[in-house]
């Protein structure tokens, strides 16, 4: 059976704030999507963490305005705006934002809750 088209305006969405950052879920499971979910984030300043992973999704993220070094198996990359990063399923990756706030968008597949 086929779901329902939506229409999103994220302006009609609230943020959600953890440690510093600030998101907000564009598509998810609760708004119908069951194998992709695309979030919208605001990243502060000086945010840095280690050893981020995402168990059981991939995570694709486009940067809108912002610079970050992206840590993994031993290098360091940079993202600036324009540029994208896909971190696949289970892969532990570094996160340090050089300038900030990252204003970014990121996919999940499957969606986050």
């Amino acid at each position: 059976m086929a779901g329902k088209i939506q229409i999103i305006n994220p302006k009609d969405l609230d943020f959600t704030e953890e440690d510093g950052m600030q998101e907000r879920k564009l598509a998810n499971k609760a708004s119908g999507s069951s194998r992709v979910g695309f979030e919208h984030a605001i990243i502060p300043a000086g945010l840095e963490a280690k050893g981020v992973v995402y168990e059981g999704q991939d995570e694709l993220v486009y940067f809108i305005k912002g610079k970050a070094e992206i840590g993994f198996d031993g290098q360091k990359k940079i993202v600036e705006p324009g540029g994208f990063f896909l971190i696949p399923d289970g892969v532990p990756y570094d996160f340090k934002v050089l300038e900030g706030p990252i204003e970014a968008v990121a996919a999940f597949g499957p969606p986050r809750d």
